[in-house]
């Protein structure tokens, strides 16, 4: 009987691999290519963690280290509303800020957290030098 039932529940188990793509946010990250339009400013993660560090975002861009943590580039896809925030971290907050507004961005990469905040590993821009 548990061997029944075993074979009953096993091709369920393996295609629960394809469910994910269907669950929103539940794509694995081998799967998580994405495009979309760059729907905003980024926001420094440095003045979002701490409202005082505001202030020294200039003084930080003048001694050529602005966003030391990175910045969040917010990334609209098609047919949906909420924005996807794509973290660019130190090396990348440089590209990201240089996108403009209403650029078509495609990206890929691993999710944090339930599947709003994305950390890339592939991040290419419209209008950008790769």
């Amino acid at each position: 009987m548990k061997k029944l039932f075993f074979l009953l529940l096993l091709p369920l188990l393996v295609g629960c691999a394809s469910l994910r793509a269907i669950i929103p946010g539940g794509v694995s990250p081998a799967d998580a290519e994405w495009s979309g339009i760059k729907s905003g400013a980024t926001v420094s993660i440095l003045a979002s963690l701490d409202p005082r560090a505001t202030a020294l975002t200039p003084l930080l861009a003048l001694t050529g280290q602005a966003d030391p943590v990175g910045v969040l580039l917010p990334v609209t896809l098609v047919g949906e509303t909420i924005p996807r925030w794509v973290l660019c971290e130190a090396k990348l907050a440089q590209k990201c800020n240089s996108i403009p507004l209403n650029a078509h961005v495609s990206f890929a990469g691993l999710p944090v957290g339930p599947g709003i905040l994305w950390r890339p590993s592939r991040l290419t821009a419209a209008g950008t030098d790769d």
